[in-house]
């Protein structure tokens, strides 16, 4: 019999420690919309039951997965530490960059979010996929006449009514298959891993002002010089990432790009002091990107008034030229 096995999508030891409460440590404050915060040990926080296993050719559940993460976990630690205690610019190897940036690039794709919205992409092509063959008045009798040969058992359909019905978004789909998604979400983050790379990283230090995470910590940040129409993605966004309660992680395209880094070359990362009014920035972006919970060092009922005021971000939308709405 399988027991329950609870990952962390916010590592412990490697990410949430950076924002424990001064006043006890191993716990932090976490929030939610409309409740109060409270003070939660860490190891209790920003986990689910086996949101890393998949099922292996027995049907028993493989945490291997997990075991990998962890070991990554270590590794990055050690580069946060150092970035986290910088107070001015530092020099990481290139095998550091390198192990920063996967840790990114994974930390992108382990949150639940993420994988929640692969499954909203999902969903939304295959509705418009039948949409489009319903608006095909010749495909859909086609298709509808070979569903009927497969299967005489099933009750008549009326062709008319089912048109409609597909055509009016009366309805909502939802994709199954954890492990499916699971695999996705890992190959995108393996993806996302080359355009993080390529990035300059720079230190952002907030001595007045506490920095705040979230459930979704890696969030994107568009360039103003991109037009809209060509911006998002890792490839052409600016990428802000909390790693501290005093420091976070700017990571931009260069501006003079260079060519790769040989292995021993040592890489100088940016450092940038900033003022409270940049730090609150930060801090609202994190509460705008989250899908359920902030976590920060301290109980601040500022934080706690905007995150009640926000709502659970919609992360994909597709707006379908074949349904009666448009």
């Amino acid at each position: 019999m399988n027991q329950p096995v609870q990952h962390h999508y916010l590592p412990k030891h490697a990410y949430l420690n950076f924002f424990e409460s001064p006043d006890k440590g191993d716990f932090v404050w976490m929030y939610q919309r409309n409740k109060e915060p409270i003070l939660a040990n860490i190891d209790k926080v920003a986990k689910e039951r086996h949101l890393y296993s998949f099922t292996d050719t027995n049907g028993k559940y493989n945490t291997q997965l997990e075991t990998i993460f962890a070991e990554m976990e270590q590794v990055a630690s050690k580069i946060l530490k150092k970035l986290n205690n910088a107070v001015g610019q530092v020099s990481i190897t290139t095998q550091e960059k390198t192990d920063l940036a996967y840790f990114l690039a994974i930390q992108v794709a382990r949150t639940p979010a993420f994988r929640d919205s692969l499954k909203e992409q999902t969903a939304e092509f295959a509705k418009l996929n039948m949409q489009m063959l319903a608006s095909n008045k010749e495909a859909f009798a086609n298709t509808l006449k070979g569903f009927k040969e497969r299967n005489p058992d099933k009750p008549d359909i009326n062709e008319v009514e089912l048109k409609e019905y597909i055509l009016s978004e009366k309805y909502e789909m939802k994709m199954t298959g954890e492990d499916y998604f699971l695999k996705q979400a890992i190959e995108l983050g393996d993806a996302i891993f080359p355009a993080i790379m390529m990035k300059d990283i720079f230190i952002l230090r907030s001595s007045s002002e506490e920095l705040i995470t979230s459930d979704y910590p890696v969030n994107l940040i568009a360039n103003p010089a991109i037009p809209p129409f060509y911006a998002g993605g890792f490839l052409l966004s600016g990428i802000l990432f909390p790693i501290g309660k005093k420091t976070a992680l700017f990571c931009k395209n260069p501006n003079d790009p260079k060519d790769p880094p040989s292995k021993d070359e040592e890489i100088l990362v940016g450092f940038k002091e900033i003022p409270p009014v940049q730090a609150r920035w930060a801090n609202k972006i994190a509460i705008k990107r989250a899908e359920r919970f902030l976590f920060s060092s301290s109980h601040n009922s500022k934080i706690q008034d905007i995150f009640n005021k926000s709502s659970k971000p919609k992360r994909f939308y597709m707006s379908s030229p074949f349904s009666n709405k448009s």
